[in-house]
């Protein structure tokens, strides 16, 4: 199963199964392997492509992402209508136990601004 993560940056993030995943065997320099296991509920096909899931992809970028970038694309998808607020706390569980999973959680569960404060 492999999924690509769309960050702004030269290269292109790829979760590929075991010893696919072995940087001298893509050749590719823009290519960063991953190794991440994915559950069955957490692919699916776009378009005949076995891809991560929608949840599933901005779990990882969270973790790849800086907060700007990752917050954006997270309120993206939420005004897109291909996640709703109920999936949010699903996005740091996925992540459980991965490096920065701390820090996803903290952009995750911030408050907006007060509505209390004087304009």
């Amino acid at each position: 199963m492999a999924w690509a993560a769309c960050v702004p940056t030269n290269k292109i993030h790829v979760n590929l199964p075991g010893p696919k995943a072995i940087p001298p065997r893509l050749g590719d320099p823009i290519l960063v392997p991953h190794q991440l296991p994915l559950g069955d509920s957490e692919t699916t096909m776009v378009d005949d492509v076995p891809s991560g899931t929608m949840c599933r992809t901005l779990a990882d970028l969270l973790l790849m992402a800086d907060r700007f970038e990752a917050v954006s694309t997270i309120g993206a998808a939420l005004n897109g209508k291909m996640i709703t607020v109920d999936d949010l706390p699903g996005l740091v569980e996925s992540i459980a136990g991965r490096r920065g999973v701390i820090r996803a959680r903290e952009w995750i569960n911030q408050d907006g601004p007060s509505n209390t404060e004087a304009s």
